[in-house]
C-alpha cells in the first residue's frame, strides 16, 4: 500500500466490510477485459458469500479463471465547506496552500480489499445454510418464510464462496479541522 499513513489493520478492515452495503466484485473476461458487478454479501468467518443466477458473464468468468477481487466501501463522506475564519486561522498558522486545498477538495472515506479464489457452493446444506446467512443480513424481519423461498429457489441458485486469502484497508480523515470525524 503506498499511503501506509491510512492503512487499517485486518480488524478493522472486517469492521468495514461487515458494515458495507454491499460488495463489488471483479474478474476478467475470457478476451482479457475487466469485468466487475456490485453483489449483496454477508461475510461468514473468512470467506464472503454472494448468490445470483446460475447462468451469465460472472459465472463464464469464474468458471474459466477462478481468482477474484471484492472491494467495500464504508463511510464516505464529503468534508463541509473551511468557513472564512478557518482558512484565516490555518494560513495565520504557516499552514501551505497545498494542505488547505488538500482538506478541501477531498472525500473522507474507509474501504477494504479482499483477493482470493471463488468456488460454487453445491451442497445442499452448505447452500442453504449460506443463503440462510445472506437473508438474516438483508431480511430479518422475513425469516419465517425463508424454508418456504429457499425451498422454492434453491436449485435455480447460484451461491458462491470467496475464501479472503488477502484482505487491506484504507481510510482517509480529515483531522487537523474542527469538523474532525471518526
Amino acid at each position: 500500500m503506498r499511503r501506509k499513513d491510512r492503512e487499517m489493520d485486518r480488524v478493522r478492515a472486517l469492521e468495514v466490510v461487515d458494515a458495507a452495503a454491499y460488495t463489488t466484485l471483479a474478474t476478467v473476461r475470457a478476451d482479457g477485459s475487466p469485468y466487475c458487478v456490485p453483489l449483496s454479501f454477508v461475510r461468514n468467518g473468512n470467506g464472503i458469500v454472494l448468490h445470483g443466477s446460475c447462468k451469465g458473464q460472472k459465472m463464464d468468468c469464474f468458471r474459466r479463471d477462478d481468482r477474484v477481487c471484492l472491494t467495500f466501501v464504508g463511510r464516505v463522506q464529503v468534508p463541509p465547506p473551511m468557513t472564512p475564519e478557518e482558512f484565516s486561522r490555518m494560513k495565520a498558522a504557516g499552514i501551505g496552500v497545498r494542505a488547505l486545498v488538500s482538506n478541501t477538495f477531498t472525500t473522507e472515506y474507509e474501504s477494504a480489499v479482499a483477493f482470493g479464489w471463488i468456488r460454487e457452493i453445491t451442497g445442499p446444506d452448505e447452500k442453504r445454510e449460506s443463503l440462510r446467512c445472506l437473508c438474516e443480513r438483508y431480511t430479518p424481519e422475513s425469516m419465517e418464510w425463508f424454508q418456504l423461498a429457499a425451498d422454492a429457489s434453491l436449485a435455480a441458485t447460484c451461491v458462491l464462496h470467496v475464501e479472503m486469502e488477502q484482505l487491506t484497508g484504507k481510510r482517509k480523515v480529515i483531522d487537523n479541522r474542527e469538523t474532525k470525524s471518526q
